[in-house]
């Protein structure tokens, strides 16, 4: 976080904790790590992703178990962790803001 140059992904999630989409607890484990990596980072530097088509329509798209949940699910996930936490516009820089300034799209 130190070397202002570097971005993170939000994505492929279930690396870090396999299972998370069944288990209220692990997901709770899991959005720590995310909002802890969008706090050292900050919004600016972080955004979602999914790798949902490259991964198979898996919440856990590194197909390490069964538990499955649709994209639209998961996006939900993903703002039900940072909604209240960031400001609107933290919140719109994860979801495409810092996509679109760091693709230059």
């Amino acid at each position: 976080a130190a070397l202002p140059h570097v971005h993170v992904k939000l994505s492929m999630l279930a690396y870090a904790v396999p299972g998370w989409a069944g288990d209220a607890a692990l997901e709770a484990q899991l959005t720590g790590l995310v909002c802890e990596t969008i706090d050292r980072f900050g919004a600016s530097r972080c955004m979602f992703s999914t790798n949902w088509w490259a991964g198979g329509a898996m919440a856990n798209s590194d197909g390490r178990d069964e538990i499955s949940i649709s994209m639209s699910q998961l996006w939900e996930k993903y703002h039900s962790w940072v909604a209240g936490k960031y400001s609107e516009e933290e919140v719109a820089r994860l979801f495409a803001g810092t996509a679109e300034a760091f693709y230059g799209i």
